[in-house]
């Protein structure tokens, strides 16, 4: 259950790091559900080597609430590139048509 809760901890830890870097997060800003997702995988990253893994029960709402949050913050980041790269090609779409009509 320790190697469990290590492994679960890196990848929440690991996805919020790669959803703050620099050029996403100026696209889209930042979301409240990344800084959740890597707070809750560095606890359980810290819960690991603290031995968490003796309350079975808390560390398995853990592994779930991780595991969820990185899924739910992973859709919404995904929801919103889609939306900025989709405004942003219409807004040249618009450049073009505007410079082809001058």
């Amino acid at each position: 259950m320790g190697i469990l809760l290590l492994v679960i901890g890196a990848l929440g830890v690991s996805s919020s790091v790669l959803k703050l870097r620099d050029r996403p997060r100026a696209m889209v800003g930042v979301s409240g559900l990344t800084v959740a997702e890597g707070m809750l995988g560095a606890i359980t990253l810290l819960g690991s080597g603290l031995g968490l893994a003796q309350a079975r029960s808390l560390a398995w709402t853990l592994v779930f609430l991780v595991l969820g949050t990185v899924i739910w913050s992973s859709i919404v980041h995904a929801q919103r590139l889609l939306a900025h790269h989709r405004a942003r090609d219409e807004s040249a779409a618009e450049r073009f048509r505007a410079s082809l009509k001058s």
